[in-house]
């Protein structure tokens, strides 16, 4: 798929044109989730105007929006949830809040909860760090990034 990581447009008109399936998958997932990983902002408008799923998984629950999230990709990520991408999926007990607050991006962090990402949530070993900092955050957005671990009171 290293065409859509290219972020070749007109590549990836002309294969879609050739018939191309746009849910294609491949070791990396779907062209979507591929090209939101790799934070092409190009690549994710174009095959969301080519109605790829938002939401498609790999076999491992890894959907776009979580590949996006990974990347420290914020356009890729707004792109995303306004196509009704979920901000609560999954992958191994991790949403994108807790990847979000495991790289530290406070911009991304926002940007989840305002669409609807469950700060409540917590991964397969009921951590809670992406809550604490979700928390922190819209308390006082002008907070710098720090971690908050084994909190007592955590509602997990």
């Amino acid at each position: 798929m290293d065409w859509i990581y290219a972020g070749n447009i007109e590549l990836l008109n002309l294969l879609f044109s050739k018939g191309v399936n746009v849910e294609s998958q491949s070791d990396a997932g779907t062209p979507l989730i591929w090209a939101a990983g790799h934070g092409q902002e190009e690549s994710v408008q174009f095959l969301l105007e080519h109605h790829a799923n938002a939401n498609a998984e790999t076999d491992d629950n890894i959907t776009p929006l979580l590949s996006a999230v990974a990347a420290g990709s914020l356009p890729c990520l707004e792109l995303l949830l306004q196509a009704g991408a979920n901000p609560n999926a999954s992958a191994g007990g991790a949403t994108p809040l807790h990847v979000a607050a495991d790289n530290g991006s406070r911009e991304i962090v926002s940007c989840l909860i305002r669409a609807g990402g469950d700060p409540n949530l917590c991964d397969d070993v009921n951590s809670c760090k992406s809550f604490c900092l979700c928390l922190k955050l819209t308390c006082c957005l002008s907070i710098s990034y720090y971690w908050i671990v084994n909190v007592p009171d955590c509602p997990c």
